[in-house]
């Protein structure tokens, strides 16, 4: 009588878990998507790609897990593996992943690894089938900072916030930290590469020269992060205007092995080939950095414009590198205007003009050109089916402003064009 008292009561225990566990699997929402893409200029290495030669490492695959578990709280998260050249690697990562109480329309608090919310359209640019263009305006959303400010391990209050009959505001506060993935490659390591790529001119002969770099020992923390955003919906629908504001401290360090080719006019018999070593430390502020942005959206026809401006303050101490400190603001300008238009429910087009500027390192030395990046881009998007989707785009760039200069040795062209294709698979 005893066991089977212990058998019903098993029964009933496993019962009820099984119960639990049908309801928490209704409750969970499963999605994902796989893209490939092609991309290929007619100069110029471009997003850490052999470009000119054509290349396919521009793919993304995800799949992302969420649960509504009360009327209140919710969580997700997603894992992502992406390639854009050097960026990536089809390495899989945490994309983001919160818990999420909303008190009130008004008032919800997240927690977690959460999507940065920097202008209109950066919490979205993970998914492919939400927008018309495959490479989004590059003055303002740079491709090759997306692994790194796309999301910050921290804390956010948000909300709406009703106007009565002047519409209402969505807002978002945030704080914490960029979680930096390994300088040793990629954009941070192409970073290091272009800050001693401009090294030559602050050594201390004119006579010498800079040779064989390499990169060793990188380190970047991102000591914190805070910022905001705000965007209104006004009273004429279809109009949204608004910014993001955001302000936070990195520190950069390197070792950088290198050869100093000194030669000498006179005496050319005491030409010296030296190699040495220097600790390369960077502190960096990022100082007002913000987007202004407006959206029109209008039956099918959707316009939109943002200008980004941000100011990065840097410290440099002496070195064996450099020989004296360098402190110096850097600010950087972007911003672009593009229509799309939806013809039908399988066809659209877009089309957008966007500009960028790194304003502070425009030296007489160089054209203006090095340092600013024009780019006319149009594309079509053809939904196939439901679930699947291809996009054409064809760009036309002047301007090698966000150009790695460590990517492309034997210097960059002026004019050049870019085209890329891309399929894409949603569930």
């Amino acid at each position: 009588m005893k066991d089977k008292r212990i058998i019903l009561g098993l029964m009933i225990i496993m019962t009820g878990t099984i119960a639990t566990a049908q309801s928490l699997m209704d409750k969970l929402n499963v999605h994902g998507f796989i893209s490939q893409g092609y991309i290929v200029t007619s100069d110029n290495n471009y997003l850490n790609m052999n470009t000119p030669k054509g290349s396919y490492e521009i793919n993304e695959a995800a799949i992302n897990f969420s649960m509504d578990m009360t009327d209140h709280l919710r969580g997700g998260l997603q894992l992502l593996s992406r390639d854009l050249g050097k960026v990536g690697n089809n390495v899989v990562m945490l994309d983001w992943a919160y818990a999420d109480y909303r008190f009130k329309d008004y008032l919800g608090f997240r927690v977690g690894k959460i999507k940065t919310p920097l202008a209109l359209y950066n919490e979205i640019r993970d998914v492919d089938a939400l927008r018309t263009f495959i490479l989004l305006p590059q003055s303002v959303y740079d491709e090759n900072v997306r692994d790194f400010s796309f999301a910050f391990q921290g804390a956010a209050l948000y909300g709406n916030i009703p106007l009565s009959g002047f519409g209402d505001v969505d807002y978002n506060l945030y704080s914490g930290t960029f979680n930096i993935p390994d300088p040793t490659s990629g954009f941070w390591h192409d970073s290091f590469l272009n800050l001693t790529s401009g090294a030559e001119m602050f050594v201390i002969n004119d006579s010498t020269t800079l040779e064989n770099k390499d990169i060793t020992n990188s380190g970047v923390t991102a000591e914190y992060i805070w910022g905001g955003s705000a965007y209104w919906s006004t009273p004429l629908e279809g109009l949204k205007l608004g910014g993001c504001y955001l302000y936070g401290s990195l520190s950069m360090n390197t070792d950088i092995t290198f050869f100093l080719n000194v030669s000498y006019k006179i005496h050319p018999l005491l030409n010296q080939y030296q190699s040495r070593q220097s600790r390369l430390e960077a502190d960096i502020r990022i100082k007002d950095y913000y987007t202004l942005s407006g959206e029109y959206s209008i039956k099918n026809l959707t316009l939109t414009g943002e200008y980004h401006s941000r100011i990065y303050r840097t410290h440099i101490p002496a070195s064996e590198l450099f020989e004296f400190s360098i402190d110096k603001d850097y600010q950087l300008i972007g911003y672009y205007g593009q229509a799309t238009y939806r013809f039908a429910d399988f066809f659209e087009a877009g089309a957008y003009y966007s500009f960028y500027d790194d304003v502070d390192s425009h030296i007489q030395e160089e054209p203006d050109w090095h340092f600013t990046q024009k780019d006319i881009c149009a594309a079509i998007r053809l939904d196939i089916t439901p679930n699947f989707l291809m996009k054409l785009e064809a760009h036309h760039i002047s301007g090698t402003g966000l150009v790695l200069i460590c990517d492309n040795p034997s210097g960059r062209t002026k004019t050049w064009n870019l085209f890329t294709i891309k399929s894409s698979f949603n569930f």
